[in-house]
């Protein structure tokens, strides 16, 4: 499979895709199956059980004891076991009865997660500024915060033990751990252009998240998982949104770099997998611009913001570009990535070319990562998406490409670095069976 190529021919254009990240994401597949075949002792298979009925009941907002019979498989006298002890750890709460439409009138009562009384903290931490959330699994704000580190040449040690002090006087502030029961503190890590998806870069990347997993959970005392802001962003949307899981799915952030986030929930509960991905170095066009890397037509190369920008700064004049010398008072210095939306809105034949152009390569991508990866679904995250003229043209190339279906927008128009890394670790509360770990300082 290594430096397999499928071609895609539209238009007269053709996408060339070379991975060999891929291929890891199919051997940790098939990680996955072989854990899955291997069985599982009686603690495991009651964390399984118990998971599985926290995500039907959290997906539906709400079952009775015979849905959750139907829908698990299990009989009716385990359902009830479990649920009885659910509902004593107060994991779980009776709201309210319903008919169950047969002729005896008899009611069911329909079973919910105790929503209000569990807790999650979600931090998204950069070298020197971290901010801070702690809401409930109804994703209702206890507190929100920021902190920053005035020390510029500061280590990240340092800096990790102003954060746990910092979390540490909040918990205590907000009563946390006597009116909550806290789950955990999920963590984004941004990518710093060199970290996602770079073979190279990844033992440093592992090793910062593995520092920062200890430092903070030995300080705080609760259980500590840190992933790529991607990856977080992608649990956030996931459980926000109310979409189905068991599937695969990737998140993909456009804007300023091309990153993505891997879910693999296709044995969710079971198994609970993120991977960050970087598309920015995916082949789209062997005939391509020349990139650092060494290869030809990466797709950064043909729709990276910075990119972008640098092109349309060639065709900068009166001429061919009027609004957008208008906008920028003929300080050609002033087309950076950033405003892209913005340079979209211009209405300059010439400018929206170029960055239609990289929607088309972007939307191959994403063609391509769905029959390679065997995706069910990509989610799109990004500031061009949310003009409404730019998602109708990025959707007439889905069109184009036949993969519509399968590719939607983000439902948040807004910056979810801190729901993200909370929403992350609801999802491994819920694969561990909603059972809280046990951490020694």
């Amino acid at each position: 499979l290594v430096g397999s190529e499928m071609c895609i021919r539209d238009r007269g254009h053709y996408a060339a895709f070379y991975s060999t990240f891929d291929i890891k994401l199919i051997g940790e597949c098939c990680d996955v199956m072989k854990a899955i075949g291997a069985g599982h002792n009686m603690v495991d298979v009651k964390k399984i059980n118990r998971g599985l009925i926290l995500y039907l009941i959290y997906q539906n907002k709400g079952l009775s004891r015979k849905a959750l019979a139907a829908k698990t498989g299990l009989t009716p006298a385990a359902i009830t076991l479990i649920i009885g002890d659910m509902l004593r750890e107060g994991l779980l709460v009776e709201t309210h009865t319903v008919h169950n439409g047969n002729s005896l009138g008899r009611k069911e009562v329909i079973l919910d997660i105790n929503l209000c009384a569990y807790v999650a903290l979600g931090i998204y931490l950069e070298p020197c500024r971290a901010k801070i959330l702690c809401c409930d699994l109804s994703n209702r704000e206890i507190f929100q915060t920021e902190l920053t580190s005035g020390e510029k040449e500061g280590s990240f040690s340092s800096f990790l033990d102003k954060l746990a002090e910092k979390i540490s006087s909040l918990l205590e502030e907000y009563g946390i751990k006597t009116r909550y029961r806290l789950i955990g503190a999920g963590v984004a890590l941004p990518a710093d252009g060199s970290e996602e998806g770079n073979d190279e870069a990844a033992p440093e990347y592992e090793k910062k998240r593995g520092m920062v997993q200890k430092e903070l959970s030995r300080k705080l005392g609760v259980d500590v998982w840190a992933d790529s802001l991607t990856c977080t962003m992608a649990a956030a949307d996931v459980f926000l949104s109310g979409e189905t899981m068991g599937q695969n799915i990737l998140f993909v952030k456009y804007g300023p770099k091309i990153d993505a986030g891997y879910l693999s929930l296709t044995y969710y509960p079971q198994e609970y997998r993120s991977k960050p991905v970087s598309l920015d170095h995916f082949l789209i066009d062997p005939m391509g611009k020349d990139c650092g890397c060494g290869n030809r037509g990466c797709l950064h190369t043909l729709a990276g913001f910075q990119e972008l920008a640098e092109e349309l700064r060639g065709i900068y004049s009166e001429e061919k570009t009027p609004e957008l010398v208008r906008m920028t008072q003929g300080h050609k210095e002033q087309v950076v990535g950033s405003r892209l939306r913005e340079f979209y809105h211009a209405a300059d034949p010439a400018v929206r070319e170029v960055i239609e152009k990289g929607a088309f390569y972007l939307a191959m991508t994403l063609k391509n990562c769905l029959v390679m990866l065997n995706l069910s679904t990509v989610v799109v995250y990004g500031d061009l998406f949310f003009d409404s003229e730019y998602w109708e043209c990025f959707s007439r190339f889905l069109d184009i490409l036949r993969c519509r279906g399968r590719v939607r927008l983000s439902g948040f128009h807004k910056e979810i670095e801190t729901e993200g890394p909370a929403f992350s670790m609801v999802g491994r509360f819920f694969a561990n069976g909603g059972l809280l770990e046990k951490v020694r300082k």
